[in-house]
């Protein structure tokens, strides 16, 4: 509305007004995707964490404790480009030294250890498993809509030239690797 108001001011006769959008707007257009509803995304995160081999998992009581965290961890490895398979490898490495005991007579190899340093090998397929299911159904979170438009943006860029004529973009208070 502000931007309208002060275009306005510069022009003298009437004219069309530009396409205004926000960022995650113009992505969603572009790449032809619909961003999915936060609830619907917690229900397909767990359809994605069933699917994962792990001898206990979490009634999904349980696991929506947890699954707002690890959403918003998704969104921004995919905001900020991270290698998925990197971070997750590292942090996986980072939990199995924080369970490493060294003290006499104490067995680092419990059961519950060991489930718990599974889950963590588990995240690349946990997230792989998540982002297919959503791409399957044309489905993105906003993270994964950036991830989308960077990695393929030769992809859509003819597609953009042929409708607009040029871009402007303003604001960038919210800017991210992606």
């Amino acid at each position: 509305v502000f931007l309208k108001k002060e275009i306005s001011k510069l022009i003298d006769g009437p004219v069309f007004a530009p396409h205004i959008t926000t960022s995650e707007d113009f992505l969603l257009e572009t790449i032809g995707w619909e961003q999915e509803s936060n609830p619907s995304l917690i229900f397909k995160l767990y359809a994605a964490y069933l699917d994962l081999n792990l001898k206990e998992k979490d009634s999904f009581s349980d696991f929506s404790k947890w699954a707002q965290t690890l959403l918003g961890d998704f969104n921004e490895i995919d905001r900020y480009l991270v290698s998925p398979k990197e971070i997750f490898s590292y942090l996986s490495d980072v939990k199995r030294i924080e369970s490493w005991e060294l003290s006499p007579g104490e067995s680092a190899d419990s059961q519950l250890i060991s489930d718990y340093l599974k889950f963590w090998e588990n995240l690349p397929e946990f997230y792989s498993n998540f982002k297919n299911i959503l791409l399957q159904e044309g489905k993105v979170y906003q993270g994964l809509a950036y991830r989308e438009m960077a990695e393929n943006i030769s992809k859509y860029l003819p597609t953009l030239k042929a409708k607009y004529k040029s871009f402007y973009f303003i604001g960038f208070s919210a800017l991210n690797n992606s």
